[in-house]
């Protein structure tokens, strides 16, 4: 495997909060996802030994930045998801009076 050429990295993540008051003494745990699931094996763990005993460069991060249309974004997909929860819910409805309609004309035949 040759090795990658990596010529930028750009994260983009939503910002999400977690506020809880803790208790003195006590550990917490937090699970995302499915706690059943193990996580995947690559193919670089075989290569681990030969990784850790080459030289390495060090690199450098720049400061964080916010990038305001990518927030302005978020907060429009945020907008729209009770509009498409009404939609699906007056779908919902149209679909049963269908059905009961259709039920209908097939015990009066």
């Amino acid at each position: 495997d040759r090795p990658l050429e990596i010529k930028g990295i750009e994260e983009v993540y939503r910002i999400d909060k977690l506020i809880f008051k803790t208790e003195p003494e006590r550990m917490y745990t937090l699970v995302y996802g499915d706690q059943s699931l193990i996580a995947p094996q690559y193919d670089i763990v075989y290569y681990q030994d030969e990784i850790e005993e080459e030289k390495h460069n060090e690199g450098t991060l720049s400061e964080v930045q916010i990038k305001e249309e990518v927030i302005e974004e978020q907060k429009k997909e945020k907008d729209l998801k009770p509009l498409f929860e009404v939609l699906i819910a007056i779908t919902s409805v149209i679909l049963v009076i269908v059905i009961v309609y259709s039920n209908k004309r097939k015990i009066k035949s």
